[in-house]
């Protein structure tokens, strides 16, 4: 189902059958590493004992403060940073706190962008947020035509589905 289909592009599973192409080529053909390297999955909450902007930037080095805190905003993500005792450079626990789960969450869609991915998974991580204006809006900055990556999500929240140009529904046999 959704778990498999989400592998398959992010390279942790072969087709079994058939063929899957990234850019024309087929993905046995292709470097996991250079695949990686343009494919971003945020799955669940992986923060380490760090800053939150060493937990964003996870070594990269061309990322300017200005766009990191752009991405902060789109995920709306910016004034809690802000607000921190030392802001960005606030010292997190492994597992994010003093953040709460949903802006935990946010973070790794921060580090996901800040990778400047072609495509973007978001597997059911928008499920996990509240609904309300602050998911709306995130929703409508992930989704905004201007953006430079293919996003794909995987959700069961018809308030997600909603924000979607197209949804594909997977059953079960």
């Amino acid at each position: 189902g959704k778990s498999t289909l989400v592998d398959l592009i992010y390279g942790f599973r072969e087709p079994s059958s058939g063929t899957l192409l990234f850019d024309q080529s087929d993905y046995r053909n292709l470097k996991l590493y250079d695949l990686r390297g343009q494919i971003a999955l945020v799955r669940g909450i992986e923060i380490f004992h760090g800053t939150v902007e060493e937990n964003i930037r996870l070594g990269i080095t061309d990322l300017d403060s200005a766009e990191l805190r752009k991405i902060l905003g789109t995920v709306g993500l910016l004034a809690t940073a802000e607000s921190l005792p030392e802001g960005l450079q606030t010292e997190l626990t492994t597992g994010g706190r003093p953040l709460t789960p949903g802006q935990s969450y946010r973070l790794m869609l921060a580090r996901a962008l800040a990778l400047r991915p072609r495509v973007l998974i978001l597997d059911e991580i928008l499920d996990r947020m509240e609904d309300g204006p602050e998911l709306d809006n995130l929703l409508e900055a992930l989704i905004h035509p201007d953006n430079s990556w293919t996003l794909v999500v995987v959700s069961r929240s018809q308030n997600v589905l909603k924000h979607c140009l197209h949804t594909i529904e997977l059953g079960t046999h």
